[in-house]
């Protein structure tokens, strides 16, 4: 969300979202050019906003959190056509440490089980960090322009995954449900 606006919870998801002016001082704002689909997709308002990253190799998200907690981390990305440029690739660090490849050059990225908004991508990983700050950065690797729409920050209960180190990346999801959403359904 741009530096002037206020926080806000989404009536859709319940989630809080906020400006990342205290999180990042670098980057500039930017809204998406197309939103509707041949899927009639609309997006929520934080990721009709992103930030983009002209300057600089190394743009860094920098996090208070608590050590020792599990943290859910997405960061989205909806390009909308925001640059009327070509789409971007670049990387996604956590920390030092390399999460993965933002390719929107490539609509599969290589892999038919990505998380795959219309016009962007989703990336999750369960992180515990190991101190009170956290660094998520992008990193151009090419010519074009590393963005970001969303960057969501979850603490988890501590009894949800019982890894004392290391992250674990969502590598695949499905949906499975009947087609009345009135209805349950457990696949067994």
């Amino acid at each position: 969300m741009p530096r002037n606006e206020s926080s806000y919870t989404d009536e859709s998801t319940g989630l809080n979202f906020s400006s990342d002016a205290d999180f990042i001082s670098s980057g500039k704002s930017g809204t998406i050019k197309t939103e509707d689909s041949d899927f009639g997709v609309k997006y929520i308002k934080p990721y009709k906003q992103l930030r983009y990253f002209p300057e600089g190799a190394r743009n860094c998200y920098n996090l208070t959190v608590m050590q020792g907690t599990h943290y859910l981390i997405r960061a989205v990305f909806v390009y909308g056509n925001y640059d009327l440029k070509q789409r971007p690739k670049f990387d996604l660090y956590l920390g030092p440490n390399f999460w993965t490849t933002i390719n929107l050059q490539d609509p599969w990225g290589g892999f038919y089980y990505r998380i795959w908004l219309e016009d962007g991508t989703v990336e999750e990983v369960i992180h515990m960090p190991k101190s009170n700050n956290l660094d998520i950065c992008l990193v151009k690797t090419g010519t074009t322009t590393p963005f970001i729409s969303s960057l969501e920050l979850r603490p988890l209960r501590d009894d949800t995954y019982t890894t004392t180190t290391g992250s674990l990346k969502l590598i695949s999801r499905w949906y499975f449900r009947k087609p009345s959403p009135t209805h349950e359904s457990i696949i067994r």
